[in-house]
């Protein structure tokens, strides 16, 4: 995948090796509401990396790193979430990111974990389109599992 046309002054390209400081930033910054609180150092990110080559998404917002995407297929279900920079965070970015992430990466269903006491993902999830699956366990921390038909 190359850089996706632009739309909406959004635009996503696969995440590189160069993009690692940015993302180890964000994902700190941003931890409290993830699934795995710790904070990592810039070297363990980049071991990570390394490591993984994980299937991740750069979010660009008028040509600006705004944050990233993280998809994952496990047991055929698509997961995705978005982490946003602390700059681009509460400025009602993240629905239309969404939509530009969906029209890239058609999909029949997508999936998402959300940290219970993340009420601010859980709502901004439910005026996707999200429903509820069920209550799980993630990581030790109470989840709900949610889905998107579309």
């Amino acid at each position: 995948m190359g850089v996706e046309p632009m739309k909406d002054g959004f635009s996503l390209r696969k995440f590189q090796a160069e993009d690692v400081p940015f993302f180890n930033k964000v994902r700190n910054s941003c931890s409290q509401y993830l699934h795995d609180k710790k904070k990592y150092s810039l070297e363990d990110s980049l071991k990570w990396f390394d490591s993984t080559n994980p299937d991740y998404f750069l979010l660009l917002y008028d040509d600006k790193k705004a944050g990233y995407f993280r998809t994952k297929t496990v047991g055929g279900e698509f997961f995705v979430g978005l982490d946003l920079a602390e700059e681009f965070r509460g400025k009602k970015l993240a629905v239309k990111a969404y939509g530009y992430f969906f029209s890239i990466f058609v999909r029949k269903d997508y999936y998402i974990y959300v940290d219970k006491n993340n009420l601010r993902a859980y709502n901004l999830y439910l005026k996707l389109g999200f429903e509820v699956q069920g209550d799980e366990i993630v990581n030790d921390l109470p989840s709900i599992k949610m889905k998107l038909v579309k």
